[in-house]
């Protein structure tokens, strides 16, 4: 297919043949102004008189770069699109647009559809507010700390004697998450005080006649005034209103044609009001997939955009943004999104690099919010996830975790070679994740201590765990293996675990056991119907005897790692004790090695056999568990 030309597919009126022609983007007439197309007025557009697809988008100098829908089944998959939106399967569906791995690769609009007319987008608008945030954050008006402060602190003109008990204690998170605990008597009490009162006034009387503030009633409810709270602290801040900021420092920044409506209060709507082309949406899209850069230029906060992307939250709303997962091709794709009532979506599929943008006007249409995700899903991106997932099908992962002695442990001397050699370079997925220090609750997602643990004040740099820390590493872990699996089944599983001693020092010997199993049951889950093998790293002789006044409980967690391997199926555990003694690897600024004596750390020599170890054990294990 030629890259050349526009390669368009038109569904003609009379007919359910696909046609590939060359044809003109649909555009407003040019008596309409695109700045002026609110909800009102886009009701007023006529359907077009055929639909427009294109498998190699045109090149609009607008900042997307574009390029073919090209891969194996995409024409096949197309004409499947068009008959299934013929026949009203997704019913009145305006535009569909593609983006994957940096390029536009197809682009359809129908029925009120143009390339420049800006469409409403319900409630992405506030994603889009959340996206304003990460502006203002990236330039200064805010900073990531700010997420935890009280919104009252950012409304100097609040008095603060008048508003009702646990105001004081909503945060920017609480309201990105849509966690306020705002609750009012009636439903239109908000609306009607949007109407009556300007800016802080506004959320002056909204404090006044709410219920008190409880962590009850801190739960998850959506609604319009969350988002408002949020706009409102960057009108504060910014220095004109948050219209002009929005105008100069991110429509105008990426070119985009929109139409931003205010609400009664003086700020732009936030639960639902903004009108944006599909194009601009797609590039407000690319640039929170991208880390927050839009061709090159850092536009949005990259630490507040990794929040937004951290698919470790689980299902839920958070910044603004939809998690979630569906069906796509036989597979669950998880997918965070921005979605709007009558089928509008801004949806990022991280494990694809994929990009979809949807609008439709499916008002009133029992399950119609539902339809543009279908055709996507259906369709489109069932195609790059076959392309990835045969790219990965059937390859071995090995996941090597822990602390310090994992994280010293090149695997690239001697544990990578070792299983390139037995499988094929090309069969073969490696992960890391481990990092000096760390403890195994970061792995757990519902660890707990002991009861009657407590902190043993003779041990520096023990403190209380907290709930915030459990699983982390474990979220960092599943991340790095969704990245390189690509949404792919592994054939098989081999999990490496070198850990213990922060739990040694810090004397949670007594939950050790009952965690590491529970780490392992995580994996298992997260991976049903592959075989899945475990490779424990046993403590060295560094604290045998509990000798170590610093490592208290190190021979209760050794225990603990034998009754580990004792009890699981497809586990052995390897020993350490002859490899801390020796000389040390390189230091990494002055180059100069140390003799090491029965050491807390290996020596060099000491981890080229620790990865020789565990490429053994992981291979002798996987040979049980996978048919040859």
């Amino acid at each position: 297919m030629s890259k050349q030309r526009a390669i368009i597919i038109l569904l003609a009126v009379s007919s359910l043949a696909v046609k590939v022609t060359a044809g003109e983007l649909p555009r407003l007439s040019k008596d309409l102004d695109p700045t002026r197309q609110s909800y009102q007025e886009q009701n007023k557009l006529p359907n077009l008189p055929q639909a427009y697809f294109s498998m190699s988008p045109e090149d609009l100098g607008d900042g997307l770069r574009v390029g073919a829908l090209d891969v194996p089944g995409a024409e096949d998959a197309v004409k499947a699109l068009v008959a299934d939106d013929k026949a009203g399967k997704y019913a009145n569906l305006d535009s569909l647009l593609l983006w994957k791995d940096g390029r536009l690769l197809f682009e359809m609009y129908n029925r009120r559809g143009r390339v420049n007319a800006p469409h409403y987008t319900m409630s992405i608008t506030k994603t889009l507010t959340s996206v304003v945030l990460a502006r203002a954050i990236q330039v200064g008006l805010l900073s990531m700390e700010d997420l935890d402060k009280p919104v009252i602190r950012f409304m100097p003109e609040i008095d603060r004697s008048k508003i009702q008990p646990g105001v004081e204690t909503i945060t920017l998170r609480d309201a990105l998450f849509m966690k306020s605990g705002l609750r009012f008597p009636q439903d239109d009490i908000v609306r009607k005080l949007d109407d009556a009162y300007q800016r802080q006034a506004y959320f002056q009387k909204l404090f006044e006649l709410t219920a008190p503030i409880t962590p009850e009633s801190k739960e998850y409810k959506y609604t319009g005034t969350d988002p408002s709270m949020i706009m409102m602290i960057i009108d504060i801040k910014a220095p004109g209103t948050v219209q002009e900021f929005i105008a100069t420092e991110l429509a105008g920044k990426i070119g985009a044609t929109s139409c931003w409506e205010d609400q009664g209060c003086g700020i732009p709507k936030c639960g639902a009001g903004s009108n944006f082309t599909s194009r601009d949406l797609m590039k407000i899209g690319t640039i929170v997939l991208q880390g927050g850069k839009f061709n090159g230029e850092q536009l949005l906060s990259p630490e507040y955009v990794k929040l937004i992307m951290d698919t470790g939250k689980g299902d839920g709303y958070f910044y603004f943004f939809h998690n979630r997962h569906k069906l796509g091709g036989g597979q669950k794709i998880d997918f965070i999104s921005g979605i709007g009532a009558s089928g509008q979506y801004m949806s990022i599929f991280p494990d694809l690099n994929v990009l979809m943008v949807a609008t439709a006007h499916n008002t009133g249409m029992k399950g119609g919010i539902d339809l543009p995700l279908r055709a996507a899903l259906e369709h489109l991106v069932p195609l790059f996830e076959k392309r990835d997932a045969a790219e990965n099908n059937g390859k071995y992962l090995f996941i090597l975790a822990g602390q310090s002695n994992m994280q010293g442990m090149d695997h690239r001397v001697t544990f990578e070679p070792r299983v390139f050699k037995e499988y094929g370079q090309e069969n073969v997925l490696i992960v890391k994740e481990a990092i000096g220090g760390r403890p195994l609750r970061m792995w757990v997602h519902d660890w707990a201590p002991a009861d009657n643990w407590k902190v043993d004040p003779n041990i520096p740099g023990t403190k209380p765990p907290t709930k915030e820390e459990n699983g982390v590493m474990y979220k960092s872990m599943m991340e790095k293996i969704a990245a390189e699996t690509r949404g792919a089944k592994p054939k098989a599983i081999a999990f490496c675990w070198m850990q213990g001693e922060r739990d040694a020092r810090e004397r949670h010997s007594a939950v050790y056991e009952k965690s590491l199993k529970k780490l392992f049951s995580q994996l298992k889950e997260d991976f049903p119907g592959i075989p899945t093998v475990f490779v424990i790293g046993k403590l060295s002789d560094f604290g045998k005897d509990n000798r170590q006044e610093f490592y208290p409980e190190w021979e209760e967690v050794c225990q603990a790692q034998e009754n580990v391997a004792r009890d699981t199926l497809n586990c052995t555990i390897i020993s350490t004790d002859d490899l801390n003694t020796g000389a040390s690897p390189p230091h990494w600024k002055t180059k100069e090695a140390t003799q090491r004596v029965d050491d807390l750390h290996m020596t060099a020599e000491g981890y080229r056999i620790l990865g020789s170890r565990f490429a053994e054990e992981s291979i002798k294990l996987l040979k049980k568990v996978v048919p040859q």
